[in-house]
């Protein structure tokens, strides 16, 4: 989703690391605004069914991804239901899904969640934004007409808009893999040890074997008769 970049418009993304969530807002002529959430959150179950609700507003764009973040070709499944009820529908994917429309009504939306879960579980990041087109339009019919600098101005400002955005999916990413490293690394230190000892008895059984069939057939000079 393309977010329309105007004069004097940033983006700043609070990291709140004990929910594992990124806030999204963005700040017009000194006034912050909320346009969205990511969070990452881990489903344990293929019946586990997790539900966000998100405030938008009316005419509002409304673009929700889902995205497995841990493992690949998974399939996972989204509804997104109005306030009313009156819009309730699912969207499907495999490792991706994703829904863009305009809201028809103003207050909280619900976003439920589901995934297929094998044999370990499924890490997943949902990101939920929503922005007036309107309200950015209108302000960039105050301004002046733009002039070269101001061309460059803008350029730069949408730059910093995608490299804050993809700066904080990778920290979300980060945080969420990074429990599934300390799990894998300590799986893997449990196979080593086990590796080693079953190695060592495997050597231990063949040496005895060996010995065993040495002093079988081993011919005793003294007792052997003509």
């Amino acid at each position: 989703m393309k977010i329309v970049s105007c004069y004097s418009i940033f983006l700043i993304f609070n990291l709140v690391f004990l929910s594992k969530s990124v806030t999204i807002t963005n700040i017009i002529n000194g006034v912050e605004h909320k346009i969205g959430s990511a969070l990452g959150f881990q489903v344990s179950s293929s019946s586990n069914m997790n539900c966000f609700y998100e405030t938008i507003e009316s005419g509002n764009i409304l673009s929700i991804s889902l995205n497995v973040v841990n493992m690949e070709s998974t399939n996972i499944q989204f509804r997104v239901t109005s306030p009313s009820a009156s819009f309730s529908e699912w969207y499907k994917g495999i490792q991706y899904a994703v829904y863009d429309g305009i809201a028809e009504e103003s207050g909280d939306y619900e976003v439920c969640t589901l995934a297929y879960v094998g044999t370990q579980p499924v890490t997943l990041a949902l990101t939920i934004l929503s922005y007036s087109s309107t309200k950015l339009n209108e302000e960039n019919t105050l301004k002046q007409p733009p002039n070269p600098s101001e061309i460059l101005s803008e350029r730069i400002n949408t730059i910093s808009g995608k490299i804050f955005q993809i700066y904080a999916n990778t920290r979300l990413s980060n945080l969420m893999i990074k429990k599934d490293e300390k799990v894998q690394e300590s799986n893997l230190n449990y196979l080593n040890t086990s590796t080693i000892i079953q190695t060592c008895f495997i050597i231990f059984c063949s040496m005895t074997q060996v010995y065993a069939i040495k002093k079988l057939f081993e011919v005793n000079s003294r007792k052997v008769r003509i």
